[in-house]
């Protein structure tokens, strides 16, 4: 959300890594195309049968222009850091919400969450978050707490 509303002077392309389906590669290739940048995605791999026939985020980030580039041979941070050498106009994203630019729109979401729950106080909601998303469900914990206690 912060990337989106606010102005990155002199970034034209984004770089960010995790596996080939996530949810971040279709939503920041949406985002590039926005903002008219270039998506450069590094992931370990490919599968030969995704590769053979596109689906789900994979297929809809291509099909806005993003770069999905697979390295097999090491971890994708250590690839982006000792091989590609992101220049000054690149704008790199760690994977799984791990970015200081992720906690905006992590409580903007939390917050629409706790209010959308007020106007159904007859109902007891619970929001399971997956696991992988640790710095997600941290931010969101900790913004219920701060509402709740309001």
């Amino acid at each position: 959300m912060q990337l989106l509303q606010e102005a990155q002077p002199g970034i034209d392309t984004l770089i960010c890594y995790s596996s080939v389906q996530a949810n971040s590669l279709y939503s920041l290739a949406a985002l590039c195309r926005v903002k008219k940048w270039k998506l450069e995605f590094y992931v370990h791999r490919i599968p030969e049968w995704l590769k053979e026939n596109p689906s789900g985020n994979y297929r809809g980030a291509m099909e806005l222009g993003a770069e999905i580039i697979e390295c097999r041979d090491m971890h994708p941070l250590d690839f982006i850091e000792s091989v590609r050498k992101p220049e000054e106009n690149c704008l790199v994203l760690p994977e799984g919400g791990r970015a200081q630019t992720s906690e905006y729109g992590i409580k903007g979401l939390a917050q629409e969450i706790v209010h959308w729950t007020r106007f159904r106080s007859d109902k007891q909601f619970v929001v399971a978050l997956p696991q992988a998303l640790a710095p997600p469900p941290c931010i969101c914990t900790s913004i219920y707490k701060d509402t709740i206690s309001q």
